[in-house]
């Protein structure tokens, strides 16, 4: 159960990786490397906020191609810490507001997971 668990992460991380490099042409020249340690950072800070299924993790790794690793605690971004922080609220909600926040013209469910 473990190996197969471990084989499921190691594939989302792969997914996550390649979208990154479909939605962020930025992205595009960074190695496999570069961009898997991109999401596993991603995936360890949304997991501080609760954020651990796969959808809501590659929003929070989409949020951090866009606005940079340390979006969520960027005094620039306050908004973001904001609303990472708020008590008593689910994460996903959380993250969903996040989008909406940091990407007011995308649509409420995000990009599709694949």
């Amino acid at each position: 159960m473990q190996a197969f668990a471990a084989s499921e992460e190691r594939d989302f991380e792969r997914r996550t990786a390649l979208r990154l490099r479909q939605y962020f042409p930025e992205l595009r020249g960074r190695s496999d490397e570069d961009l898997l340690d991109l999401v596993r950072k991603g995936k360890e800070r949304a997991g501080r906020y609760g954020i651990r299924s796969h959808y809501h993790v590659s929003l929070y790794v989409g949020l951090t191609a866009q606005f940079g690793e340390g979006f969520d605690t960027d005094p620039a971004l306050p908004w973001a810490a904001e609303i990472l922080q708020r008590e008593g609220i689910h994460a996903a909600v959380r993250i969903g507001e996040l989008y909406l926040r940091a990407l007011p013209d995308a649509p409420a469910s995000g990009p599709e997971p694949k």
